[in-house]
């Protein structure tokens, strides 16, 4: 491939590739240029979005005692790191009401304190004034989240005499235009040597912050698959297929990005509602659920894990049969070193498309018997790991099997976490990668993107999954 380009500042440049993947948004040069005419372009989804919204995204200063002496929550004794957190708290948040939508939270680095607010016009009129002046309209639709009445500013047996609002003066607005978004996805995402990721492949809905997520998983899974095209030796020594695996690329990702919508819209059914009597509803079991915690962190869970990956399709690459498809779960582990690490590390860092992960510890015997499978698999160091990752239950080092080729892991504990700092996520719980497999499996194929290639109780089952994944790779 070769393309030429000139820059802004009038400059031409050719590059050169085996691949051109288009990351360059939902009006891209590479889909409208390059694949367009070959009949490559964006059609509804599988549920129908159709919506104008406003799009900002701030940056915010927190106000102190210096810049703002007159701010009225410093004589109640408030920090202001607290005012930052109190008036811009942590997560997104979806707010229902029945004029003016609104999907509003953090992004980006902690330490920039980026702000995104969204929100949707629900008539001409708003998109008229919208488009007039933005920013006006936007001061104007934030001024509800911009100012916390009285009595929930309570501090130290004390609250202010009236509502307190946020100083305009410290947020500053990067960006804010408004949008029509709809939900499309490209009808072709590779053709021959061109592919599509991203915004270029797929357009979601603003208040969902599934677009980038998407966007990431497409490279993720797209960028193994790209590593063993380009070693054209490998290609010819396995009868590599390209169409094939970039076919099974775009299968499961139009998979994932199906479902990703189907969650969004299932949040935008809630945000957009319209009726003040479910608002109320949502409102009661929202204080409920204040009460009961550990009830509501569950749904939180269950509601937003991804493992059932791939599951349900046809054809990818996984063995569906044999347990495969779903994803890992990420926890926190400590390596023998005393390294500790996000499990996702072990896989992603991986030259290869397959890595051996065994669930317990293993004995000297049964090490050896793993290593010669895996040296008789015939399978290139691209396709199978060398080495063997073993996740252990305990941190008793009398089993323990060393050799080069053995990577040991320990689940972290969240009290060992607290003591060196790590953040944990609400609802962290260090089973849950164990759980994400059956209870009788012993050994896991897993793949750099975390989807597991299969799952097996025994050794020679193990080997038989080596042979199906050399075919696999080379089906046509």
């Amino acid at each position: 491939m070769e393309v030429s380009f000139t820059t802004s500042d009038g400059a031409s440049t050719d590059l050169r590739g085996k691949y051109l993947v288009g990351a360059d948004g939902k009006r891209g040069i590479v889909r409208k240029a390059v694949l367009q005419p070959r009949g490559v372009e964006q059609v509804e989804g599988k549920i129908h979005y159709a919506a104008k919204w406003v799009a900002a995204n701030l940056r915010i200063t927190i106000p102190t005692p210096k810049s703002h002496p007159y701010f009225p929550l410093w004589k109640l004794g408030y920090k202001p790191e607290e005012v930052w957190d109190i008036f811009w708290p942590e997560g997104f948040h979806f707010c229902n009401d029945p004029v003016l939508p609104v999907a509003a939270g953090r992004f980006g680095p902690a330490d920039e304190r980026y702000w995104r607010f969204e929100y949707e016009l629900t008539s001409d009129t708003f998109w008229d004034e919208a488009e007039k002046d933005a920013l006006k309209q936007l001061e104007a639709r934030m001024e509800p989240h911009l100012t916390i009445p009285a009595a929930r500013l309570r501090h130290h047996g004390i609250k202010p005499q009236r509502p307190v609002r946020f100083p305009w003066d410290c947020v500053e607005v990067l960006r804010c235009a408004p949008a029509y978004f709809s939900h499309r996805v490209a009808n072709q995402w590779s053709h021959n040597r061109t592919i599509l990721i991203g915004d270029a492949a797929h357009v979601f809905p603003p208040f969902g912050a599934q677009g980038i997520a998407n966007g990431i998983r497409d490279s993720h899974a797209l960028s193994w698959r790209l590593a063993l095209l380009c070693d054209e030796s490998l290609c010819t020594r396995l009868s590599l297929q390209p169409h094939k695996l970039l076919d099974d690329w775009a299968l499961e990702r139009r998979k994932g990005v199906d479902d990703a919508m189907t969650m969004t819209m299932r949040n935008g059914l809630l945000l957009s509602n319209k009726s003040g009597y479910i608002a109320a509803f949502l409102s009661v079991l929202g204080s409920v659920f204040g009460y009961l915690p550990r009830l509501r962190d569950c749904i939180a869970r269950r509601a937003l894990m991804d493992n059932d990956g791939y599951a349900g399709l046809d054809r990818g690459f996984f063995l569906a049969d044999q347990h495969g498809a779903g994803k890992t779960a990420q926890i926190w582990v400590k390596m023998a070193d005393g390294t500790v690490l996000l499990s996702d590390h072990i896989f992603w860092k991986s030259a290869s498309i397959l890595t051996v992960l065994v669930l317990g510890s293993v004995t000297a015997q049964e090490a050896s018997e793993l290593k010669e499978v895996i040296d008789s698999g015939d399978l290139p160091p691209n396709i199978l790991a060398e080495n063997v990752v073993i996740l252990r239950g305990d941190e008793s080092p009398c089993d323990s099997v060393t050799a080069p080729w053995i990577s040991e892991l320990f689940p972290c504990r969240s009290d060992d976490l607290e003591k060196r700092g790590v953040a944990l996520l609400r609802g962290y719980d260090p089973a849950s990668f164990r759980r994400r497999f059956h209870s009788s499996t012993r050994y896991v194929l897993v793949r750099p993107d975390f989807v597991v290639f299969s799952q097996a109780k025994s050794i020679e089952e193990l080997a038989g999954q080596f042979g199906q994944a050399k075919k696999l790779v080379a089906q046509k």
